[in-house]
């Protein structure tokens, strides 16, 4: 991601993660309070990468541990995932429009692993993501348990 997109999805982990810590200083959970994050582009990437680090309820505090999470995940998010899309787009997408073989790698599937290599997915073996692969974040299911 680079410009606008990295700039939503930063802003909006950032003030999501802000909101949590401040009124958790009260005494009150702020996840437990927020029923729906609408946006679109990077806003919901950034508000996707907030909510997947969620405890469930009744675990959540504020500490300085909860603080160096948010700021790793803060971290993998803002990681360059622009360059591999776009290497795929130019040495391996665009080459095989004149391939008359299917190609079973593309743009998607880069973008996914740039974000794997970058922290921000879980993979299908972790126990607490209920997940076919790899993903930034489970099915709705999945994430109102949290």
């Amino acid at each position: 991601m680079s410009g606008g997109a990295l700039r939503a999805a930063s802003w909006t982990h950032s003030v999501l993660s802000e909101l949590e810590l401040l009124f958790a200083e009260h005494g009150i959970d702020f996840a437990s309070h927020v029923r729906i994050i609408a946006g679109a582009s990077g806003g919901m990437l950034g508000a996707t990468q907030y909510t997947r680090g969620l405890s469930p309820p009744g675990q959540r505090v504020a500490s300085a541990a909860r603080r160096k999470e948010l700021d790793g995940q803060y971290d993998s998010l803002v990681k360059d995932s622009l360059t591999p899309l776009m290497n795929q787009m130019v040495f391996g997408d665009i080459p095989n429009l004149f391939s008359p073989w299917p190609h079973k790698y593309d743009r998607g599937q880069a973008l996914e692993d740039a974000w794997a290599r970058n922290g921000m997915t879980k993979m299908a073996d972790d126990p607490n993501m209920k997940l076919k692969g790899v993903h930034t974040a489970a099915t709705f299911q999945d994430l109102r348990q949290g």
